[in-house]
């Protein structure tokens, strides 16, 4: 009975889903980083700069390389900055989106595809 008790009451506090929502998109993810869920925001971010690092691991080129010191809260500005000049794009997925904003950014040493 108290599992029961507690599964209703999780389910009860967790709220209503719409269906409609797409949890990839920018549009979920620039309220979160703007004010909404800051936290889930930057471990986002953070998720996606460890890809970035074990891609360079690799040997591989990395998709944005930003100086030494560059913490994980100015990165959600960059972004939230650059999704704010682009907002026709929110409907796109946000790790697409936040990479193309660290990536024309923080480019890379010799790296040709960057933006100028």
């Amino acid at each position: 009975m108290k599992r029961l008790f507690f599964l209703v009451s999780v389910l009860a506090l967790a709220g209503p889903v719409s269906a409609d929502v797409d949890f990839q998109s920018a549009n979920f993810w620039y309220r979160r980083c703007k004010a909404d869920d800051i936290g889930a925001c930057i471990s986002f971010i953070a998720g996606m700069d460890g890809m970035n690092d074990i891609v360079g691991a690799d040997g591989q080129r990395q998709f944005w390389c930003p100086p030494k010191g560059v913490t994980y809260d100015q990165m959600r500005v960059i972004i939230l900055n650059g999704l704010e000049k682009v907002p026709e794009g929110w409907h796109e997925p946000f790790y697409m989106q936040a990479a193309a904003i660290l990536r024309g950014k923080f480019t890379c040493a010799g790296d040709r595809r960057a933006p100028q």
